[in-house]
């Protein structure tokens, strides 16, 4: 079981995490309290989250990053209290397992919700740039760079170091984008770094 300096270390990528995505999701930072995890209002919240994460067996940074993906579209208050609640557990599951078909499938499947979105409210967005700019759309950050077949810096801007995780933990999507984006992907290692396979 986590303790000491290791569950510190934790609940402050948890309590980081949370602040990005938060402004991320809303274009505001929430109230917050002291510069680092151990000051702030929701401390214990946050170690909380770190225990489920070592007991989940799962990416502290993931948790969040999803929890924010599975926030009800008008829900305009959230805490972390909110993700430690069973349900906000339950809807990662879910989300992780749907995520965890191969890439292939997920690159058609993903195609699709971005076709229909814009079908049905086409009228609300520029263009397809638009929507996957869209932090609040439920997209994974690969699809938003990889769905151009043009090298799109804004997307990369914003979504980089998403994508680059992503890539990095995941060497059958790597492989995928290799074979059907393989200018992209070059350009993309070339920003970042080789990934060496």
């Amino acid at each position: 079981m986590l303790q000491g300096t290791e569950l510190e270390g934790m609940a402050q990528a948890a309590w980081e995490t949370y602040y990005e995505e938060y402004y991320k999701k809303y274009h505001a930072f929430p109230l917050r309290i002291g510069t680092v995890a151990s000051s702030s209002k929701y401390h214990d919240t946050f170690v909380k989250i770190a225990l489920i994460c070592e007991q989940e067996k799962i990416d502290i940074k993931d948790y969040i990053k999803k929890c924010f993906l599975v926030l009800d579209k008008e829900r305009i208050h959230v805490t972390p209290k909110d993700f430690i609640k069973p349900i906000f557990i339950d809807r990662y599951r879910e989300l992780s397992k749907k995520m965890t078909v191969n890439p292939e499938s997920s690159y058609i499947q993903q195609g699709d919700t971005l076709c229909r979105l814009m079908i049905n409210n086409g009228d609300k967005f520029k263009d397809e740039e638009a929507v996957l700019y869209n932090t609040s759309m439920p997209f994974l950050s690969w699809f938003r760079l990889f769905y151009f077949d043009i090298f799109n810096e804004n997307i990369f801007k914003v979504y980089g170091q998403d994508i680059w995780l992503d890539l990095q933990q995941d060497v059958d999507l790597r492989r995928f984008l290799r074979t059907v984006k393989p200018q992209l992907f070059d350009q993309f290692e070339q920003r970042t770094t080789r990934f060496g396979d």
